[in-house]
């Protein structure tokens, strides 16, 4: 079974999207499929692709190499914000249907196939019905990378020590010092771990600081397994660190996290200081990481998290994947 893999990723874009398609990448490997990777972007996602067969270039654009490709394709599943109703429908036309969108916000109106909503919200926004398309939008399809299909129990210390910053690779720089200034005022004594893509910068701070770029996928695990809570953004991450089991701070960094960010709040299973730009964003930040102080705020907001991903989203939409091979 040849199954492709259509999305985008890179310094501007930030690597959300290829990180759930890496996913399903492993996922429809280990049923035996034989898969690619097309990517919209720049070679900074590359890190996330060891291993993996792919190539690099603008599918929305390059519509004669991309129509070959779909010739030869079983299955394809399209995890982009940036293609067109008129992209999705031809790519449809072209493999009969035999495709799986990856929509978060009820984008578009798709084309016959599959849709799948990989939150846990996805099943309270209102899809359009239409016969020709089936709806997965339960938490059920939450994707995740593989280190995080099965995880070890994570130990909730009785002291915070380590804090993880983490806000996804298009919101570095300028706010990212900021939050270091911050923090470096009002909360010096922790040792903090920074992910953050070409970004070193501690300046003259005295802080206890360490700064990571390029991890893998398990590297990235077992940093989250050794840190007590963490601050972040609301995109891909925010549903690994939920997945290991780790408190959040989240911050709204743009409009597409904000649905997900106040659904996971309303559950009880992150904290939300809310968006970088209001009044009172500073106060909150403040305010949640003195709660996270205490052991018991942090055990009580993870059996709330334990509630809600069971890591093997990824597992299920391959298996979907090989239904609609079946179909034709």
């Amino acid at each position: 079974m040849k199954v492709l893999i259509l999305t985008e990723g890179g310094k501007s874009i930030g690597a959300g999207h290829l990180a759930r398609c890496s996913a399903l990448y492993q996922a429809c490997e280990e049923k035996g499929a034989n898969v690619e990777l097309v990517i919209n972007g720049d070679d900074s996602v590359s890190f996330l692709l060891n291993g993996m067969k792919y190539q690099l270039f603008n599918w929305l654009k390059a519509k004669q190499r991309l129509a070959m490709m779909l010739a030869d394709a079983d299955c394809v599943i399209i995890d982009s914000y940036l293609a067109s109703r008129s992209l999705f429908n031809k790519i449809s036309g072209a493999v009969a249907g035999r495709v799986i969108m990856i929509d978060d916000l009820n984008r578009l109106a798709y084309p016959a196939g599959i849709v799948v909503n990989p939150s846990i919200y996805g099943h309270q926004l209102k899809y359009p019905k239409n016969k020709k398309i089936t709806y997965l939008l339960s938490k059920d399809y939450v994707i995740l990378r593989k280190p995080f299909w099965s995880v070890p129990a994570k130990k909730i210390k009785r002291n915070a020590r380590n804090i993880l910053i983490i806000l996804g690779g298009g919101f570095q720089g300028d706010f990212l010092r900021r939050i270091i200034k911050y923090l470096s005022v009002n909360f010096p004594s922790f040792t903090y771990h920074v992910v953050a893509p070409d970004f070193h910068d501690q300046g003259d701070l005295d802080l206890d600081i360490n700064f990571y770029t390029g991890l893998s996928a398990w590297q990235m695990r077992g940093l989250m397994l050794k840190c007590d809570f963490s601050i972040s953004a609301g995109g891909q991450t925010l549903y690994e660190l939920v997945r290991v089991g780790v408190p959040v701070i989240a911050i709204c960094l743009a409009e597409n996290q904000l649905t997900g960010l106040r659904f996971f709040h309303r559950l009880g299973a992150i904290a939300y200081a809310g968006w970088i730009n209001e009044n009172r964003f500073w106060h909150r930040l403040g305010r949640s990481f003195e709660k996270f102080l205490s052991y018991k705020e942090r055990r009580g907001l993870v059996k709330q998290q334990k509630l809600l991903i069971d890591g093997q989203g990824a597992k299920r939409l391959a298996k979907v994947g090989f239904t609609l091979k079946q179909r034709s």
